[in-house]
């Protein structure tokens, strides 16, 4: 049976930019099960209804002794959960709680962006990525003034021709890495003549979209010395290109990854060859930007808190 002996709240101090769970008591026997409502500090998203999303749950038990015995002591398991584009017509993509933040998984089945990837699912390839641009504000995207992305990305207008086709060419710290003709504005447009797609090669996942953006549709093209090709854009989406690797036997501290289900879309790593004593007034680097801290009171508590680990 899970049982939380919980005996306090510990709010994280204002200046410290730690997050605090709950606190329980050190008692052999005693399981210990913390989510995302008793500890903050994991990945969470609250919808417009007031639904919270993440599934992150570290589940701790105690054996005599004060001790979180290997493989068994520490248990944590994470599941993908479907999230829409703000920009709704591209469909859902899966995201994932892990270390205590948010992850791209992989496109839906059926999305926009599933359908123009080769690999759309990183899982499959044991593998993650960051999510660093999800908008759909509306603005205007002027020859001269190229949309800027995170990790160097500059796209921009190379041109506007009289029919509205746009030619885009796309920059990574400065070097041509995509070119391609957009015509947003034919009769008939479709979602895909409207959506520009970057796609690369992301560790063993083969050409799956990174960069995204849509344009509304109405272009301009400019005619004589003071006006200038321009274009309605209302969403960009990118992913980083830098992959967490989550392989079997992956190492985070002192929880190793035991399990991933590509097609389930979970993660489970344990506290495998690491036993841990939980003794008092001592912090513990757990994984990631995760620990564990133990009271200096009688009776020994303990609690986990997200934040600058100490050692």
């Amino acid at each position: 049976m899970l049982a939380a002996l919980v005996v306090q709240e510990v709010p994280a101090a204002a200046d410290s930019g730690e997050i605090k769970s709950t606190v329980a008591e050190v008692v052999d026997g005693a399981v210990v099960q913390w989510n995302n409502t008793n500890f903050a500090g994991f990945y969470r998203e609250i919808d417009e209804e007031g639904w919270i999303y993440g599934t992150e749950e570290i589940i701790m038990t105690i054996s005599e002794g004060n001790v979180l015995a290997e493989d068994t002591g520490v248990v944590y398991r994470t599941e993908a959960q479907p999230n829409e584009f703000d920009f709704e017509e591209w469909g859902e993509y899966m995201t994932i709680g892990f270390l205590a933040d948010e992850y791209f998984a992989a496109y839906v089945e059926g999305s926009h962006l599933f359908g123009r990837s080769t690999d759309a699912n990183l899982m499959k390839d044991e593998q993650l990525s960051k999510v660093l641009m999800d908008d759909d504000e509306e603005w205007t995207f002027k020859k001269n003034d190229p949309l800027k992305f995170k990790e160097g990305y500059v796209l921009a207008i190379k041109g506007i021709d009289a029919y509205g086709n746009i030619w885009l060419e796309l920059k990574k710290d400065g070097v041509i890495v995509d070119s391609s003709l957009l015509a947003p504005s034919k009769p008939g447009a479709t979602l895909k003549d409207k959506t520009y797609v970057y796609r690369k090669d992301l560790g063993n996942t083969k050409k799956i979209v990174v960069i995204a953006v849509h344009f509304k549709g109405n272009v301009f093209h400019g005619t004589g010395t003071s006006l200038q090709d321009a274009a309605t854009v209302n969403a960009i989406w990118q992913i980083s290109d830098t992959i967490t690797s989550i392989k079997e036997d992956t190492k985070f501290n002192k929880m190793t990854i035991q399990t991933v289900d590509a097609d389930a879309r979970w993660i489970m790593a344990n506290n495998e060859d690491e036993t841990i004593t939980l003794t008092a007034g001592k912090d513990i680097p757990l994984m990631g930007s995760i620990g564990i801290r133990t009271t200096a009171e009688t009776p020994l508590s303990f609690y986990l808190y997200r934040g600058e680990l100490k050692r």
